[in-house]
């Protein structure tokens, strides 16, 4: 029995949006705006997207398993503190063909590190917004730590982040480092590694697959090259020495 064409056309669009859109990425900020440009631009059903949305919402709630200890309700990951990016990631595209693309991507951004008392008014400030996401921090310490590491880069370094991190994949080519935030947290918990260490290792990254750039950047409509980092990632998590990393 042949699949309804109505239905057919429908899985087509969820598909299409698991391609263009990683609501996970988004709420981590370790996409950029040019995905947003992406959904927007397909203009698909907006049934297939309140579907794919709703079914990230669930994902989300699942993760780290069920409340535990004989519970049959409610999320062990859905606190009040993780849900509240959430809420904020939802509401903002809930304006998706009303907002441009950067609109949503940097107000998300700005409205999800107020508690931490970290400013967007400058490129550094939107720099560092989008390091607190990608390391997850949720406190306003966290954050103050974050400033200090940052204030210990040499100015060369943070100038190639801001560059990174400020890049729309519309107006100017942005890579995509995907496992960034795991890479990042990793070196946080690693004495080995820590996070000045790896910001100035990312730094470097940055340089080297920007000169490779023309020869790795197959679309050049979409202006976003993807790079996974899984392998490092766990390179971060595991190395015993700063001398090996």
């Amino acid at each position: 029995q042949k699949l309804d064409p109505s239905y057919h056309s429908f899985l087509l669009d969820l598909l299409a949006i698991q391609e263009d859109f990683n609501f996970g990425q988004f709420l981590q900020a370790e996409n950029s705006p040019a995905s947003i440009r992406d959904l927007q631009d397909g203009r698909m059903d907006s049934s297939a997207a309140k579907v794919s949305l709703f079914a990230a919402l669930g994902a989300m709630c699942g993760l780290m398993g069920a409340a535990g200890e004989g519970a049959w309700h409610g999320s062990k990951f859905m606190d009040a503190k993780n849900s509240r990016g959430i809420v904020i990631c939802l509401e903002r595209l809930q304006r998706l063909y009303d907002d441009s693309c950067q609109q949503i991507f940097w107000g998300y951004l700005a409205e999800r590190v107020e508690p931490l008392d970290v400013d967007t008014g400058t490129p550094s400030g939107l720099c560092l917004a989008r390091l607190a996401c990608l390391c997850r921090m949720q406190t306003k310490e966290q954050a103050q730590s974050l400033k200090e590491v940052w204030a210990s880069l040499e100015l060369p370094v943070r100038h190639i982040l801001v560059g990174f991190f400020l890049a729309d994949g519309i107006s100017e080519t942005a890579i995509v480092f995907s496992y960034l935030p795991l890479a990042l947290t990793n070196a946080t918990h690693n004495k080995a590694v820590g996070l000045a260490a790896m910001l100035i290792q990312l730094a470097e990254l940055i340089e080297m697959t920007r000169s490779r750039m023309n020869f790795l950047l197959v679309d050049t409509h979409h202006s976003v090259l993807t790079v996974n980092l899984f392998d490092l990632s766990s390179f971060v998590g595991m190395v015993k020495s700063s001398f090996v990393f």
